[in-house]
């Protein structure tokens, strides 16, 4: 808990999409966010959704390795995932077929996890549907969003 009695984390472990990297690094440096471990996938696969899978069952498996005594906490959109072969299938089932115990941000996209559907009402003047939004690791990461995750990607591991 920080000062302010406002949750650090510090008993979870997170796996979060490389979009939201600066973001998470900044609530980090800030003492905002002192997860007890985090771990990133990384960035565009929601366009890539075969390896999007791969990568986050990978990382829950690392995870659990890791943090077997920490909560697990996953920054993801419920919609981040959407398979063409399985269209009903999203995040939260690719999450439930690891463990009943891991949660998920709630958010339908990424952007949500840094602005509220309200909010972008307000931003878009009730147009939130006809704007492509954008965190800002998702435009530093848009090298990566050319349909192939390439060498030299802005991705941290």
């Amino acid at each position: 808990m920080t000062a302010m009695g406002q949750p650090t984390f510090e008993y979870s472990c997170l796996i979060c999409c490389g979009m939201l990297h600066p973001e998470m690094a900044h609530l980090m440096e800030t003492g905002f966010l002192n997860p007890h471990q985090i771990f990133f996938t990384p960035p565009g696969l929601h366009a890539l959704p075969n390896r999007l899978e791969k990568y986050l069952v990978k990382r829950l498996t690392r995870v659990r390795e890791s943090c077997p005594d920490h909560r697990v906490i996953v920054v993801y959109g419920k919609k981040c995932y959407v398979n063409t072969n399985e269209p009903l299938k999203r995040v939260d089932a690719i999450l439930h077929e690891v463990s009943q115990d891991i949660v998920r941000v709630q958010g339908e996209y990424g952007y949500d996890m840094l602005a509220s559907l309200e909010d972008r009402q307000g931003i878009s003047g009730g147009r939130q549907d006809k704007i492509l939004w954008f965190t800002p690791g998702g435009l530093a990461s848009a090298y990566c969003l050319a349909g192939t995750l390439r060498k030299g990607c802005s991705y941290k591991r």
